[in-house]
């Protein structure tokens, strides 16, 4: 460090790359914090919602219905209570997500329109499926 509290030119940052997600989702790493199902839970869930939400540019009759649907995902104080006996703790993990994209959804679509909410749902509904090789 420099006096100044700057780090110097000859600085050394070390990076550990601990799991890499591949473009076929593949996920190739040692997984030593465990989050692997955690991350698969997540994606998942994301790309579902956005499945759904991408849906509507094909079928204009289920409008209504996926909005309303995204709205209570959202105004759901605490969405893991409100839906019927999630089974695992997973599943619980993949609501709250849901949860969160569901509000970033509404929030595009309030700030940019509904296009730009279906665009990003498309995105989300492209995510690949995560998966490991056994070993």
């Amino acid at each position: 460090m420099t006096v100044a509290g700057q780090p110097s030119l000859t600085s050394v940052v070390k990076v550990i790359i601990e799991t890499v997600i591949l473009a076929d989702g593949e996920c190739v790493g040692a997984d030593s914090a465990r989050r692997f199902d955690h991350m698969a839970a997540k994606v998942k869930a994301e790309g579902d919602l956005g499945r759904e939400l991408a849906a509507v540019r094909h079928h204009p009759s289920r409008y209504e219905a996926v909005w309303a649907h995204i709205m209570t995902l959202w105004e759901t104080p605490d969405p893991v209570k409100f839906y019927p006996d999630p089974k695992t703790e997973l599943d619980d993990f993949a609501l709250f997500e849901q949860h969160i994209m569901a509000r970033d959804f509404i929030y595009t679509r309030k700030m940019k329109g509904d296009e730009a909410a279906y665009d990003m749902a498309d995105r989300a509904a492209t995510l690949p499926t995560l998966w490991r090789k056994q070993q």
